[in-house]
């Protein structure tokens, strides 16, 4: 539980003294090249790089040194840092270039940190995780409920960005004004009365 994506193996100490007082098992095994390796590389997240809460891409490239095999899934697990619950699956889609994978997660939830973590598989059933222990942490920009273009100000230019999403039938959770999971002419007259009582 501690290591998501992680096998955790203990080793006994040797009973004919084989162990020496300095000894550990790091240094007995960090230069144990390993043939069947999978590399990981991603840039985390980072919040002062987010331009919205909407459509975050995760880039991932996945190198596989096992001669003759295929990556058979790269997954990115991710949730709410305040949920308790399990982190929510989202399978990569390839990037068009070599090793190079994909995910995008729409409509975060604003001011929230987001846990998240990616492994990949190859046909072998090999696993690697990034990163190797525990998981990326970011935050979500603090966004305003009815701010569709994320200018700081609720005004008409929000309204015909609203009034486009409801004739388009298309969903942001930041353009719900009124929370009840779809966008509407209710979602409308909230925001015109919102921009009038200003």
């Amino acid at each position: 539980q501690a290591m998501p994506g992680y096998e955790v193996i203990g080793f006994e100490g040797s009973g004919n003294g084989t162990w020496y007082a300095e000894d550990a098992l790091h240094c007995r095994t960090m230069g144990i090249f390993d043939p069947n390796m999978i590399h990981i590389s991603h840039k985390s997240i980072r919040t002062e790089e987010l331009l919205s809460n909407s459509n975050i891409v995760f880039e991932i490239e996945v190198i596989d040194y096992n001669i003759n095999t295929d990556i058979e899934s790269v997954i990115l697990y991710w949730k709410y840092s305040a949920e308790d619950g399990p982190f929510n699956e989202l399978y990569l889609e390839d990037g068009g270039e070599i090793n190079k994978y994909f995910a995008i997660v729409s409509s975060l939830n604003s001011n929230s940190l987001i846990d998240y973590y990616i492994t990949a598989t190859n046909e072998l059933g090999n696993v690697a995780s990034h990163p190797n222990a525990g998981w990326h942490t970011f935050n979500t920009l603090n966004t305003i409920l009815g701010d569709l273009n994320d200018d700081g100000l609720i005004n008409i230019q929000d309204i015909v960005l609203l009034v486009n999403l409801a004739l388009n039938n298309q969903f942001q959770e930041i353009a719900d004004i009124n929370e009840d999971s779809a966008i509407d002419v209710l979602d409308i007259v909230l925001l015109v009365q919102f921009i009038l009582e200003i």
